[in-house]
């Protein structure tokens, strides 16, 4: 009907939602009263890759956006439209996001649409400001809050720890990276920033995962750190959103630094560290019998807490767990369904058919709530295979198991305390580098420059392997050292230590 009204109902308040359907320009010619909803600025699906699924931007609406505008250009003269509205279209009928995390979207964007559309004019306060004196003023009389809970992934390590960033926008702490809450984000205006957690405490990390809101920022680089000094460094996958492997590091301190805006504010929902993988991850479960095939003993180890295995209505029924190879450990945790085992054992064995006990427990009680998770601790042992034997239920004939993980020894993937550095000797360019084993078994450590390699076969616990590489050049461009240590486990360490560019003479 654009440029040609003539048939049809004039007694209409237009919402002008696209501009290839009937946008502004067109309803403001052909006389009709209109409202600016237009779709590339103001619609929001819901964690979509597209239509603003991570919320809008409001700082830009804020800064350059009109009601008369799509973005910081006039579409029709001052006045014309009879206001502004966003609005949300819930595409993604399959995923699992509540009202709580759509509101979590939106919240910020009520009082930037009301502003600009009442006030219509480019605003003298900063955004950082204005959303200062929102948090100050309150959202609106007579409204109440409803808190959302944090919960912990699972595996997660960085749950509540202390996050801290080198920038951040008002109402966006980046305390909200660990919160454990859907709807908090943390936020930065600035091109360039960093943030860090302190898990509290040096303990084995096995990846790192971010939940960037809205766009990815151009680049990246994550650290990790026993002591807040030494800083290694991690590969980054190109991928937007995918775990960064930390190859199960010992380490205090998980640091993304040097991130980049790419063409809008860096903005992140959460940042998790997550303890290193369980033996058990990808690891092959039978069983005396599954009560159906829905319920198979996979779903014991398939790390999903969402699945678990039933058994069959055997007196003892057991779940065995193939390692795919002789491993070390010292724990075994079961998490239980509310048809839990009053007494079991827990066996070991290294050909799947010949059972060794190295812990029982006898009544044990019926969960209080839908689950119980039993951690069981052993000596120190080597075995391919872990049965569960139940010898009592407290839910007779039922018995059924969430998951059951293997978790790695605290020993398996020691971090090196490394230090590098540039240094010049009698006008020639030195890389030299310190690593010192800080686990409480031999490792053996490999130093690798781009040229050369160096290994250093079973260092002592508290001892260190030092080298130097010679550039033969009076200046050197900054660069990175590889450092592997290998455990008598069969754990691997792998990271990557920088140091600076350095000219001598």
């Amino acid at each position: 009907m654009s440029g040609d009204a003539s048939g049809y109902d004039r007694d209409v308040t237009i919402n002008s939602w696209n501009d290839g359907w009937y946008g502004m320009a067109a309803a403001h010619a052909d006389g009709y009263p209109f409202v600016n909803s237009n779709d590339s600025t103001l619609y929001v699906v819901p964690f979509a890759d597209y239509y603003h699924g991570s919320g809008l931007n409001n700082a830009e609406l804020y800064a350059s956006w009109l009601p008369n505008r799509r973005s910081a250009t006039d579409d029709v003269p001052a006045g014309a439209p009879q206001g502004a509205m966003f609005a949300v279209w819930n595409d993604l009928v399959d995923r699992d996001y509540t009202e709580l995390d759509v509101h979590g979207l939106i919240r910020d964007s009520f009082p930037v649409i009301a502003q600009k559309t009442w006030a219509a004019q480019t605003p003298e306060q900063t955004y950082a400001d204005f959303s200062s004196a929102v948090a100050e003023i309150g959202r609106g009389p007579g409204l109440k809050t409803i808190e959302q809970s944090g919960t912990a992934a699972p595996g997660e390590l960085s749950f509540g720890a202390d996050a801290t960033a080198s920038s951040t926008d008002a109402g966006s702490d980046p305390a909200h990276l660990t919160d454990g809450r859907s709807l908090t984000r943390w936020t930065t205006s600035a091109q360039t920033a960093s943030v860090t957690l302190d898990l509290g405490s040096v303990q084995a990390v096995g990846r790192l995962e971010v939940d960037w809101a809205g766009t990815a920022p151009a680049s990246y680089r994550a650290t990790t750190s026993a002591d807040g000094v030494f800083w290694q460094s991690a590969d980054v996958p190109a991928e937007a959103g995918a775990p960064v492997d930390l190859r199960n590091v010992r380490a205090r301190y998980v640091s993304l630094t040097d991130i980049t805006a790419a063409d809008a504010p860096i903005s992140a929902w959460a940042v998790r560290a997550f303890a290193p993988s369980p033996l058990t991850a990808g690891a092959i479960a039978t069983s005396s019998g599954d009560e159906a095939a829905s319920m198979p003993a996979s779903n014991a180890v398939d790390g999903n807490p969402a699945t678990r295995w039933s058994a069959s209505y055997v007196a003892e029924p057991w779940l065995s767990i193939d390692l795919g190879s002789v491993r070390q450990f010292d724990a075994v945790s079961i998490l239980w369904e509310a048809a839990s085992a009053s007494a079991y054992a827990v066996q070991v064995g290294d050909d799947g058919s010949t059972w060794r006990t190295v812990a029982e427990r006898s009544g044990m009680p019926a969960p209080s709530g839908s689950s119980r998770a039993d951690a069981v601790t052993i000596e120190r042992t080597e075995a391919r295979f872990v049965r569960i034997l139940v010898t009592g239920k407290n839910l007779s004939p039922y018995l059924s198991i969430i998951d059951v993980a293997v978790p790695r020894p605290a020993d398996a993937a020691e971090a090196q305390s490394a230090s590098v550095a540039a240094r010049c000797i009698g006008g020639t360019a030195y890389v030299y580098a310190s690593v010192k084993n800080t686990g409480d078994a031999p490792v053996d450590i490999t130093i690798e420059s781009a040229s050369d390699a160096k290994t250093f076969p079973a260092v002592a616990p508290g001892r260190s392997a030092s080298t130097s590489f010679n550039s033969r050049e009076k200046t050197l461009p900054a660069g990175e050292l590889i450092v592997t240590a290998e455990h008598p486990s069969g754990s691997t360490q792998r990271a990557h230590v920088g140091y600076d560019a350095l000219a001598c003479g």
